[in-house]
């Protein structure tokens, strides 16, 4: 969120040079797409030990004793969504509105309504 409020504080003023502003949101978007893989790669970090659990539980025969901390493994709490599901949500409105403000920052960037203004120079003799 500093990220996209940086980035539209600097498209806002007038003086700041546009190229920064890209600069700005590209980073946020970035960084929301990269904590969206460490997301992914916590989570299957959290499968591999799960699954270790569930099966040091199974050698030991632990029964009634066995660790319940996810309706998934028997809790009886139950949850909205996962954290993961949370996690994504959010990172992905963030590169949602970093894509925004990129777009904006691409949109003034290029020229205004029309045909193009293009002038030749030509020097020499012929």
């Amino acid at each position: 969120m500093a990220v996209i409020a940086a980035g539209i504080a600097v498209l806002s003023t007038p003086r700041a040079p546009l190229p920064v502003a890209i600069s700005v949101f590209a980073v946020g978007a970035t960084s929301a797409v990269l904590a969206m893989l460490a997301n992914a790669t916590g989570r299957s970090y959290y499968k591999s030990t799960r699954d270790r659990k569930r099966e040091l539980e199974e050698r030991l025969m632990l029964g009634a004793f066995t660790i319940a901390p996810t309706p998934g493994m028997g809790s009886l709490r139950g949850r909205l969504a996962r954290v993961t599901t949370f996690q994504t949500f959010m990172l992905g409105a963030l590169l949602a509105a970093d894509l925004a403000g990129l777009g904006t920052c691409i949109a003034r960037a290029l020229p205004p309504d029309g045909p193009p203004y293009v002038v030749v120079a030509v020097t020499g003799s012929l």
